[in-house]
């Protein structure tokens, strides 16, 4: 029942514009044009301000003909680096590349357009559907920040569908890893290492020590630990 020429150059337009995390703007403006086109109620939070970023996420209403709770469709606006300047090639067997020079962005901009396709759809063959709530949100790729600080007491969906996903066509993930870091600062004491080495406190040995005393690698059926970067400066003076 999709356009797929449509979506497709829809997803081909997309993927051109730049949307580095935090610096989403120019997507965030397309998009809410797009939804206040197909007849949501559209409203943009502050998340950049947490950030110094220059765009909030993206909320969108669109009341249904169908009683019953809304269903909520999510996909993120950001793309990884090196994203600057990106170009889509559709090939003579239909597939979609980058020139080669940047990413392409169909993560996650695949999962835009295919939920900006299915509204129209909707609305195009006059399909009843219960009321609809979308989140475009900023910041994904470096640790779900725009998601972060969303107010989900807006949301009134208690189904919701993020299309971020590889995989063949129709696969879900009922729970998908997540990720929490962590960092620790450990601060020594200096000492003239001829005359009084032993009034100084060694930064390394202490932190070496608190390394090894945190359990590493699969710590249970669902969780892994890392320690994955150690750095040291000398204190400022």
């Amino acid at each position: 029942m999709i356009n797929k020429m449509r979506v497709t150059e829809e997803f081909m337009k997309l993927v051109s514009i730049d949307s580095p995390s935090f610096k989403e703007r120019q997507m965030a403006d397309v998009l809410k044009q797009y939804l206040i086109q197909l007849g949501f109620e559209v409203t943009e939070d502050d998340a950049y301000k947490h950030y110094d970023g220059n765009s909030g996420n993206l909320y969108g209403f669109l009341k249904g003909d169908i009683e019953g709770d809304p269903i909520l469709f999510s996909a993120h606006m950001d793309t990884v680096e090196p994203s600057t300047g990106k170009r889509a090639v559709k090939h003579q067997d239909g597939t979609i590349t980058s020139d080669g020079n940047t990413v392409l962005g169909a993560d996650d901009l695949a999962g835009v357009a295919a939920i900006l396709e299915a509204v129209r759809t909707i609305k195009e063959k006059g399909l009843s559907h219960r009321s609809i709530e979308v989140l475009f949100t900023i910041a994904e790729e470096v640790y779900i920040r725009g998601s972060e600080v969303f107010d989900y007491n807006r949301i009134k969906a208690k189904e919701a569908y993020v299309l971020d996903l590889s995989g063949p066509v129709g696969t879900a993930a009922l729970k998908a890893p997540t990720l929490i870091s962590f960092t620790a600062e450990f601060i020594g004491k200096a000492s003239h290492a001829g005359f009084a080495p032993e009034k100084g406190i060694h930064a390394i040995s202490v932190a070496a020590e608190a390394i090894t005393a945190i359990k590493q690698g699969r710590i249970d059926e669902e969780t892994t630990v890392n320690v994955g970067t150690i750095e040291g400066a000398l204190p400022e003076t």
